[in-house]
């Protein structure tokens, strides 16, 4: 049980690198995780998350932690998450405190030159994009539906530059030949269509961007990316970390479609449509390559709740 003292250190750590704690204290029953009060913890009172980082880390213990097998989720993104830094995978997504401060340092968070932050304005693409039928009517892009709905989902003010911009972006992207020549099949598609699975005794759920079906039947795999791509090394570290999100998303689908025996999945940097061939990237795996993978991901799934692989130190 935690002293008077012990509980007001934590609360003021907490407040001050951002951390969630459920109900403002530690239940054991409930987090079934002890903190370690941190005694010796020092910051200054207008703290620098960009300079100071290393200030701000939690210090937890878990041993004799367990996780139920039925009770662990598994999706791409906490798989990438995991591979990339297995302390902030567990703080995130297992005792499910808030990480503001390291949000603040990651790519999809810059806030671009239009003003609008990577991650908000991927997400008003995909959602325009997803609701194709609204502009793309009667063989035909109509230009001030799609801008219509382009507001409709920015759904704040913003300079008409923002719009504009986003606009022509999305314009780019349906007039390349490869859209084009596919727009037919793309309006009788399925979009943002979630895939909920159990896989190896864990849930699992994927949403896909656009399920496409091809003249031969196939269904492939279609993931809008609004990355700035400003050099090859940044191209090649974009597509290397989405490779294992649309390498998983084909698992999954391989488990529906069982008598489909390749599977296609197609990134798409719309910034680069219509400037750059390699706009496209497509990845192709068979049913062998997908049950070689399938065994990989089950070990690090192991790992993503066994407390004793991730250091704590």
């Amino acid at each position: 049980k935690l002293s008077n003292f012990e509980k007001d250190h934590i609360i003021e750590i907490s407040e001050t690198i951002r951390v969630s704690l459920p109900n403002q204290e530690i239940r054991s029953q409930l987090v079934k995780i002890p903190i370690e009060v941190l005694s010796n913890f020092s910051y200054k009172p207008e703290l620098d998350y960009f300079e100071e980082k290393k200030q701000i880390n939690p210090i937890v213990l878990v041993d004799g932690v367990e996780f139920p097998k039925q009770d662990q989720h598994i999706s791409a993104t906490r798989i990438q998450e995991f591979k990339k830094n297995k302390k902030e995978y567990f703080l995130k997504y297992i005792l499910g405190f808030n990480l503001d401060y390291l949000e603040l340092l990651k790519d999809d968070t810059i806030t671009f030159n239009d003003g609008l932050k990577g991650k908000e304005r991927g997400t008003i693409i995909h959602n325009t994009i997803a609701n194709i039928h609204n502009w793309y009517q009667k063989e035909k892009l109509n230009k001030e539906n799609l801008r219509l709905e382009i507001e409709k989902q920015i759904n704040r003010e913003v300079q008409s530059q923002i719009i504009d911009e986003i606009e022509e972006e999305i314009e780019r992207v349906f007039s390349t030949d490869f859209i084009v020549e596919r727009l037919d099949k793309i309006l009788k598609s399925k979009f943002e269509i979630p895939f909920y699975y159990y896989w190896d005794g864990r849930y699992v759920d994927v949403i896909l961007d656009l399920l496409y079906q091809d003249d031969y039947g196939n269904y492939e795999i279609w993931d809008w990316k609004n990355n700035q791509i400003d050099s090859d090394e940044v191209y090649h570290e974009k597509v290397d970390y989405y490779s294992l999100q649309m390498k998983f998303y084909s698992l999954i689908l391989s488990k529906h479609y069982k008598e489909q025996s390749k599977f296609i999945a197609r990134l798409f940097f719309t910034r680069l449509a219509g400037k750059e061939e390699r706009w496209m990237k497509v990845f192709e795996w068979n049913r062998d390559e997908l049950n070689e993978f399938e065994n990989e991901m089950i070990k690090i799934s192991d790992e993503m709740y066994n407390i004793k692989s991730i250091n704590f130190d």
